[in-house]
């Protein structure tokens, strides 16, 4: 089956993983633009977004789930018998890690979301049905995601939803248990540098940094050596990676022996 893959860094590891380690013979990945993305032929059986689609993208789509149209954006979309499903697994690949990695871990806490994408939407939304009642979305100064903040706390009663520049994130009290980072360090050196004091999280929280990366970045860091559990963009990426295959019913090891061959194969460049 041919499968399409709008990919950014972590491209070729994915290629080699899949096809050299896994050895899913299967499947025959090929990459493309995203200004393709409409261009894609009917024997495609799916596609993988590592990077957002055009904001004009779903309205387009005949076929949205709930969770798509919520926030209007995917990672990935499913071909079956014509039709066009569009889905994001990455908030299922968080929502699937914090429950394995950190079953304790308290929901009577605030949790903390930084970025201004719309999957930080969906990752928002994600935290709720998690259980999370108080919820800080960080973005940088210029950001203006009120419109989707209010649209979110109108569907879901009783949440409590503050907007939070990043530069404030410092004076926050020490009343957080679970921070999920979209920012990347390269283009938000200072405010990553912030987060990594780790103040506003209580010892027994959680660090979710999802930008993909070889190597650990300053937060991650910090977060270790002040033993506070973290999960990285690797083991993300890689879980949302399985989710896709497993969508496609393709036969897998373990998630925890996919996790740790991956992580290993990328550990090696």
């Amino acid at each position: 089956m041919k499968v399409i893959e709008f990919s950014l860094v972590e491209n070729e590891l994915r290629r080699k993983f899949w096809l050299d380690d896994l050895k899913l013979s299967g499947i025959k990945l090929e990459r493309k633009a995203l200004d393709h993305l409409f261009d894609i032929k009917a024997s495609c059986r799916a596609m993988i977004l590592d990077q957002e689609p055009p904001v004009d993208t779903v309205a387009k789509m005949k076929e949205v789930p709930i969770e798509v149209l919520e926030v209007g954006s995917f990672d990935c979309v499913f071909f079956d018998s014509g039709h066009n499903i569009p889905r994001i697994l990455l908030t299922h690949a968080l929502h699937d890690l914090i429950t394995q990695r950190a079953p304790r871990l308290s929901t009577a806490h605030a949790a903390y979301v930084a970025g201004e994408l719309a999957i930080s939407a969906a990752t928002i939304i994600m935290t709720i049905k998690l259980g999370f009642q108080k919820i800080f979305w960080i973005v940088p100064e210029n950001s203006n995601v009120d419109a989707m903040a209010q649209k979110i706390v109108k569907k879901y009663f009783g949440i409590e939803l503050l907007i939070l520049r990043d530069s404030d994130l410092t004076l926050q009290p020490n009343d957080g248990s679970l921070l999920i980072n979209f920012y990347k360090e390269l283009d938000r050196k200072e405010a990553i540098d912030d987060f990594a004091y780790l103040n506003f999280l209580r010892h027994e929280g959680l660090v979710m940094d999802i930008p993909f990366s070889v190597k650990p970045n300053h937060l991650l860091e910090e977060a270790f050596h002040s033993k506070v559990q973290t999960v990285d963009g690797i083991d993300i990426h890689g879980m949302r990676d399985y989710l896709f295959l497993r969508q496609l019913q393709i036969s897998l090891p373990s998630a925890d022996e996919y996790l740790q061959r991956w992580r290993a194969l990328v550990q090696k460049t």
